[in-house]
């Protein structure tokens, strides 16, 4: 465990693939003091960095002292970021424009929530905020709503990325975006790893996975500040328990825990959505790395490795293709992945049809678990009304 992440106020601002429903609220509700000191108190203890979730007001006095004593880091809306090393902004669509007029040369940090909507417009944008951050992380907000036609005005965005990301490469020491330049790095699996190197605790005093687990259902707790952390079967967190994950090599993938729940019903089963993006993502990444050794920009740690083509995009499909056999490599170096394992014939139509039908499961699945999800809070709620 590395660090603990602390929703300071109710209202914060959601930073991955979660929404918090009330981040909008015309007033804060700020976590009880005695809290935030008990989540410090347990930060410091266990040797924990210590990352704050902030809305758009201003903290309230006795907060800021209270957090002013450790070192730590503030994820904030950018209406309120007003800049600094330990301040990283989260940005929507409706932010770019301001976010673009920012004087050039920034090296901070900075994520991009991009929601459906935004996906056509997503190389122009990265393009807009080059220069004022020296990373974005990009996250794909509505990916569980994601259908095939989003999948591939995403795949096209991409394409067009890599053209962006490779010229920026050649001034002011280029950009670093997540789904393009990490999997130039990494050599083994480096996920979200919720539960594993990071937990979070929320205002009512309780550990969650992550914001989205409390956001989702309140009730869905891995214990509380007064009696430590209580995960159960801690070991499907990992990628070692997860059948699909541990053969894969889309070694950036964020392989939220949150999807996997929500859309599988299996915390380490990585839903279609996930894998179809992050395998794009990884096919970009391989094209950019030969665009930068085109052009002599391959230095240091991208000297180490390649990333070899794949016949398939989505590893289901190999699953059904291969019967569980290991992936054909280098067959193919041109389109799309998934096109050349399965082409128009047949056996498309069959895994269309197999995947249609999986969408209908999930669909009464959202519905069974958002009944099971209500029920634990009405469960919760009279508990504490009993206390």
């Amino acid at each position: 465990m590395q660090s603990l992440i602390v929703i300071l106020d109710q209202h914060a601002v959601a930073f991955c693939h979660y929404d918090n429903p009330t981040a909008g609220a015309p007033r804060p509700r700020w976590m009880g003091l005695d809290v935030l000191q008990a989540a410090v108190r347990f930060a410091q203890e266990k040797g924990l960095s210590l990352i704050y979730l902030l809305g758009r007001h201003p903290l309230h006095k006795a907060h800021v002292r209270a957090i002013a004593r450790t070192e730590h880091t503030q994820v904030v809306p950018f209406a309120a970021y007003r800049g600094g090393r330990d301040a990283v902004p989260v940005l929507e669509a409706v932010d770019v424009p301001a976010a673009a007029r920012i004087r050039a040369g920034g090296d901070g940090n900075a994520i991009l929530r991009v929601g459906r909507s935004a996906v056509p417009q997503l190389a122009s944008t990265v393009a807009r905020l080059a220069g004022r951050f020296k990373r974005l992380n990009i996250c794909l907000a509505d990916l569980a709503a994601y259908a095939q036609a989003d999948i591939e005005a995403y795949r096209q965005q991409l394409d067009e990325l890599v053209g962006i990301v490779s010229k920026l490469s050649q001034t002011n020491g280029g950009l670093e975006c997540s789904i393009l330049t990490d999997r130039l790095l990494l050599r083994e699996m480096r996920n979200c790893a919720a539960g594993i190197e990071h937990v979070t605790v929320a205002p009512n005093g309780r550990f969650y996975l992550c914001p989205g687990f409390y956001y989702r259902d309140e009730a869905d707790t891995i214990g509380c500040l007064q009696d430590g952390l209580h995960i159960r079967n801690a070991q499907l967190l990992t990628a070692d328990h997860a059948p699909i994950c541990r053969r894969c090599d889309a070694y950036h993938c964020r392989r939220c825990l949150l999807l996997n729940k929500a859309l599988t019903d299996e915390i380490n089963t990585p839903s279609w959505e996930q894998c179809v993006t992050a395998h794009h993502e990884r096919e970009a990444s391989r094209a950019l790395l030969g665009l930068l050794r085109q052009r002599g920009r391959v230095v240091g740690a991208l000297q180490t490795g390649d990333i070899p083509p794949l016949n398939y995009c989505d590893p289901f499909e190999l699953v059904h293709l291969t019967g569980g056999q290991p992936a054909r490599q280098g067959a193919d170096d041109s389109g799309s992945p998934g096109q050349k394992a399965l082409g128009d014939g047949p056996v498309m139509e069959e895994v269309n049809t197999l995947r249609q039908m999986v969408l209908e499961l999930r669909a009464s699945q959202q519905q069974i678990l958002q009944e099971i999800s209500q029920l634990r809070k009405e469960r919760l709620r009279e508990e504490q009304e009993t206390k």
